[in-house]
């Protein structure tokens, strides 16, 4: 028998399998064929494994095929078909294993929605003869390696998420003295605890954390001649906290003996400072160890501030400039290009398929299709009208996902010239604004009767008692900007194909604007 290499080998494999009906034989060689031709690849190209298969699921969406959804997950169906004629190991996506009666008893005390995650899990522990209370980190590890080996599944890493959460949330009703399952067995890196360090480096930071929490504003006391300066955010002081702590405890594993760290100017040392920045290059991904670099580094000038205006020290001042310099350097050699983190590149580039562009810039079409003028609204379709409103609003005016949450018909959404008609606009404070500017932007005639449309047939089916606010939930609340993304998301990727965050929408606004003639000065003033 020859050797199973490449999808190619598959393709001219199957003629020798004789058991297999000749018309199934053609169909799945068909359809090998129409795969590759569709993302423009040889079937040699590929090796003839689901992992990496899996990358055509995964960034190939339906919509940017030509075919139906159907027809397109057929050939993706006669695919994994032909792969297991030929003996290759692929996941069956619907068939449901026969589970024990401890693992049916599982799944009966959970809530539908947990117990649909769950079931693939049960399955396969059932065929290995793993009962439930046999499960643990290392067991899950197990399965989660299954399925990367085995699964062509799109959004697999959200499929096994879905699976440890329900697991956890048995784990907590049924045996709360259990560990909580852990995404897989590697161990992340755990800071020493404060007691191993000396008191006065945690009273030093405690000291810290009070003077970047208060800020400083110089017009406050004319006497003071300490620089201006803004409070931090609870949630970046809480960062910088644990990344003293992370920085002593990378340190102090490395050799640095723990009673030499008797302050934060421990860690503004010149040498100490190289000595960190290696290992934290040394620990990961280049991407997740820059991510550490800047994190630090923009935590330890911090910390010189602080020392330099407390106790004025010169060399603390060198090695801050020092640290200062090492920052922007990592920070330029990060993959930042035009400002663009890397999924929303991902993104843009997806959409340069005529397809799915077409679909991304005219998705609002789609709404006289599916809720023409007369036809009455379930509150699905309700919720669906305002995520076409969404899109629109965001491709528009490429406001923040928080501003749009927060947009109210009172407040922000007015019609010019006293009510009298013609487009929307939106207008939000500065006050109300991350950069401090105010916005002013109208709306297209299109968006307007979307808008009209949406106040007039969905927003009373979400109403439930007086509210201003735009977006609200099913319970008549505020919708939330974290929820209000993670719907997009879900939204769009139904949609379009792919999955689309409402802050990419100010990447495509701003790209937009400089290839209609606009500078970047203009856009990023704008933004």
């Amino acid at each position: 028998m020859r050797s199973i290499i490449t999808m190619r080998d598959v393709d001219e494999a199957l003629d020798a399998h004789d058991e297999v009906p000749l018309k199934k034989r053609r169909e799945i060689r068909s359809a090998i064929r129409t795969i590759f031709r569709v993302i423009g690849r040889s079937p040699a190209e590929f090796r003839a494994a689901p992992v990496d298969l899996r990358r055509i699921v995964e960034t190939v969406p339906w919509q940017a095929t030509g075919y139906s959804k159907a027809v397109w997950q057929n050939q993706l169906s006669l695919l994994r078909a032909g792969l297991r004629v030929v003996g290759i190991d692929v996941k069956r996506e619907r068939h449901r294993h026969l589970t024990t009666p401890a693992w049916d008893a599982v799944l009966a005390s959970l809530p539908r929605s947990k117990c649909k995650a769950l079931t693939p899990l049960a399955g396969w522990a059932s065929a290995m003869a793993i009962e439930p209370d046999m499960v643990d980190t290392a067991v899950f590890a197990r399965y989660g390696a299954y399925l990367e080996e085995t699964s062509l599944r799109k959004g697999l890493r959200r499929s096994i998420l879905a699976t440890r959460w329900a697991l956890n949330a048995w784990l907590s009703a049924a045996h709360p003295d259990r560990p909580q399952i852990a995404l897989d067995s590697r161990q992340r890196f755990q800071s020493r605890p404060w007691e191993a360090f000396p008191p006065s480096f945690r009273a030093d930071v405690d000291a810290w954390r009070e003077w970047a929490a208060s800020g400083h504003d110089e017009d406050d006391d004319d006497d003071d001649d300490r620089e201006d300066r803004d409070a931090l955010k609870p949630g970046t002081v809480k960062n910088y906290v644990n990344a003293f702590r992370r920085a002593a405890s990378r340190l102090a594993d490395d050799g640095v003996p723990t009673e030499q760290f008797r302050g934060l100017v421990a860690l503004i040392d010149e040498d100490r400072v190289r000595h960190l920045r290696r290992l934290l290059r040394r620990k990961g991904a280049d991407k997740q160890a820059d991510h550490a670099v800047i994190l630090t580094f923009s935590a330890l000038l911090s910390a010189a501030k602080w020392i330099e205006e407390v106790r004025p020290d010169r060399m603390v001042a060198t090695v801050a400039a020092g640290i200062a310099r090492a920052r922007k350097a990592v920070g330029k050699a990060a993959d930042r290009r035009g400002g663009m983190a890397e999924k929303n590149r991902l993104i843009l580039a997806a959409l340069r398929n005529p397809r799915l562009g077409v679909r991304y810039r005219n998705l609002a079409e789609q709404v006289a299709i599916r809720f023409p003028a007369g036809k009455s609204l379930s509150v699905a379709n309700a919720i669906d009208l305002q995520m076409y409103l969404l899109h629109e609003v965001l491709q528009e005016t490429g406001i923040r996902v928080g501003n749009a949450a927060g947009l109210d018909l009172d407040r922000h959404i007015v019609r010019p010239l006293a009510g009298n008609g013609g487009p929307w606009l939106v207008a939000i404070s500065e006050e109300e604004t991350k950069t401090g500017r105010p916005i002013n932007l109208q709306l297209s005639v299109s968006t307007t009767a979307l808008l009209d449309d949406y106040l007039a047939r969905a927003r009373p089916l979400l109403q439930k008692f007086p509210s201003p606010a735009l977006f609200l939930t099913m319970n008549g609340l505020r919708k939330a900007a974290k929820d209000l993304s993670t719907q997009y998301g879900n939204f769009t990727e139904s949609e379009i194909g792919i999955r689309i965050t409402p802050h990419f929408h100010r990447h495509y606004w701003a790209t937009t604007i400089i290839n209609e003639g606009g500078d970047l000065a203009t856009a990023s003033k704008i933004l």
